[in-house]
């Protein structure tokens, strides 16, 4: 009867098969398979028959038991169903796809080159906007991605599943969405070429997905595009990729590309000009103080993504920016390589440039002496960055007042600096009570106290040299005191040195330096404007040399050095015309 397409018989079949799972599952249920398909080739059985045909094999089928026992072949099972996929009835439609997607969990059937005949019909399923509908299509071509991803993209399933993922229906499972970006992931992992069919929107969204690979698939397109097109960057920000990156750092989730391409779109100066990039900061921080976070290569672009954000004076300026103080010195103190060491002095320079309060909050998390101890450096970069650092630390009286605001309280020394060195600090008190005046004693020592050990690296590049004086300078001119004090007087003779082999910007500011300790002599106790006047002796036949070959901003001061160091002999011309030498 089944064979002669008794509609009636059929749905009795159905009716039988749904009341009774067990029945469904048996061996007298396989004798009702072949037929079925059969019937569904016939041109005369129409869409009612080929509906009640369909419901009986979905629900023998369904059971994976069913499948393996029926030894089912491409040629009966799946040809039956392509051009049902096209029906105009669509409940045959959605039967059609949701049969062929039980068939396809075969992975015999995955692999026979008929079921490439079945794509085509599956993406215009897809294409009809019926949720239903796009939800059987969906799972069927799950099965068959990893398989034929090529074939897909061919018939149009780039663009396809991009709407199904875009569908801002709340009514479409999440299940569809997820299981269409598992189909385009695959496709964008099969081949680049189309990485750029893909919308940018569709592509951000991919990021939020709970499987990784789509989440890969993803980035790597997202970063291909950035590269390839500057201006996507924008859009990217735009539809919520720098917080769905974040999302991925904070659960430890892909991190060394999620922070690659994070560290990219906050490098881009109109990226950092919006609002959005504000609440990119205290997520950055956290992942770096986190103990979790051990991807050293992630590390290192978060690092610098914070550099990047620092570049923009409004959000050095904001009140997250304390935290990143503290989660960039945690970074220094975990002995980091010399990239890292580097990346993150950089990024809180761009802090302590623009806002007292991260000076502050460096200090409070023991930066000043991490810094400080990198200053010794064997790398050049490293020891030149923290010499820059220390510069813009000390530029103005910040440290001073926060040191001095409790000047009775080793607290808030112990905050300043690491509870190791309070024992250093101590040979200090008895003559230095202020506590001001302790610490940066302190300071001074270590930067003059180690030149033995650095003197071969920090004196080897005139870059290295000037940024090492200029960080003295800005300790001389905003802390006058320091000018008389023994590290300051054993800092003379690498002053003259810088004099003799460094370059004119090294020398000049080494002019600088003994200018300002020349200006303490007469508030100085006796022995010790004596001691630096004698140490700065030893730099008068440079300083001559300095008058006839220097360049013309060197002269005042250069002058007033000569006329006041012991064992030169000045004399002073008021005038002098037509003057020659002449022997006698």
């Amino acid at each position: 009867m089944l064979e002669h397409g008794n509609k009636n018989c059929i749905e009795q079949v159905h009716g039988i098969l749904t009341n009774n799972a067990s029945i469904a599952k048996g061996s007298s249920a396989a004798k009702v398979v072949g037929p079925l398909f059969l019937l569904l080739t016939r041109p005369e059985f129409g869409p009612d028959g080929q509906h009640s045909a369909l419901q009986v094999l979905v629900n023998i089928l369904e059971h994976p038991q069913c499948r393996a026992d029926y030894n089912l072949t491409s040629h009966q099972t799946i040809e039956p169903l392509i051009p049902l996929l096209d029906s105009q009835a669509p409940a045959v439609q959605q039967l059609a796809a949701e049969l062929l997607s039980h068939l396809l969990m075969e992975e015999h059937l995955q692999k026979d080159p008929v079921t490439q005949q079945v794509i085509g019909p599956l993406i215009r399923v897809l294409s009809s906007g019926i949720h239903i509908l796009q939800q059987r299509a969906v799972k069927a071509l799950v099965s068959i991605a990893l398989i034929w991803p090529n074939e897909i993209a061919k018939e149009g399933g780039v663009s396809e599943l991009s709407k199904v993922i875009l569908q801002a229906d709340p009514s479409l499972p999440h299940a569809v969405w997820e299981s269409a970006a598992s189909v385009l992931a695959n496709i964008l992992q099969f081949s680049s070429e189309f990485y750029l069919e893909v919308p940018v929107a569709v592509l951000v969204r991919l990021l939020r997905s709970g499987l990784e690979s789509t989440v890969v698939g993803a980035l790597n397109a997202l970063l291909v595009l950035e590269s390839d097109d500057g201006t996507s960057a924008e859009a990217m920000a735009e539809i919520g990729a720098i917080e769905a990156l974040l999302e991925l750092l904070r659960s430890h989730q892909c991190e060394e590309t999620a922070a690659r391409l994070l560290e990219v779109l906050l490098n881009n100066v109109k990226i950092r000009e919006s609002k959005a990039t504000k609440t990119a900061i205290l997520p950055l921080s956290q992942y770096l103080l986190d103990p979790q976070t051990q991807a050293q290569q992630a590390r290192l672009l978060a690092t610098l993504a914070l550099g990047d954000l620092f570049q923009n004076e409004g959000l050095a300026r904001s009140t997250d920016a304390v935290s990143a103080c503290r989660a960039l010195v945690n970074v220094l103190e975990e002995q980091p390589t010399e990239e890292m060491k580097v990346v993150a002095i950089c990024a809180l320079q761009n802090l302590v440039m623009y806002s007292r309060s991260n000076k502050r909050a460096v200090a409070e998390a023991g930066g000043v002496q991490v810094v400080l101890d990198l200053i010794g450096s064997s790398d050049p970069d490293t020891s030149v960055q923290a010499a820059m650092f220390v510069k813009l630390l000390f530029s103005n009286h910040t440290i001073q007042e926060y040191a001095s605001s409790e000047s009775q309280s080793h607290n808030r020394l112990a905050s300043l600096l690491p509870v190791h060195s309070l024992s250093t600090l101590g040979r200090f008190e008895e003559n230095t009570p202020n506590l001001f005046t302790m610490t940066f004693f302190f300071v001074l020592n270590i930067l003059f106290g180690r030149a033995a050990a650095i003197e071969k690296d920090l004196w080897a590049t005139g870059t290295v040299n000037e940024e090492y004086l200029k960080s003295l300078n800005a300790l001389f001119s905003n802390f006058p005191r320091l000018r008389a004090t023994e590290p300051a007087t054993l800092s003379i003779p690498h002053l003259v040195t810088s004099l003799k082999t460094g370059s004119e910007a090294s020398q000049e500011a080494a002019l600088d330096e003994l200018f300002l300790l020349r200006q303490a002599w007469s508030a100085c106790p006796a022995e010790v404007s004596r001691a630096q006047s004698i140490a700065a002796a030893d730099a008068i036949p440079l300083l001559q040399y300095l008058i006839q070959s220097g360049p013309p901003r060197f002269q005042e001061k250069v002058e007033f050095l000569l006329q006041c160091l012991p064992g030169t002999l000045v004399v002073i011309i008021k005038r002098g015309n037509n003057m020659s030498f002449c022997s006698v």
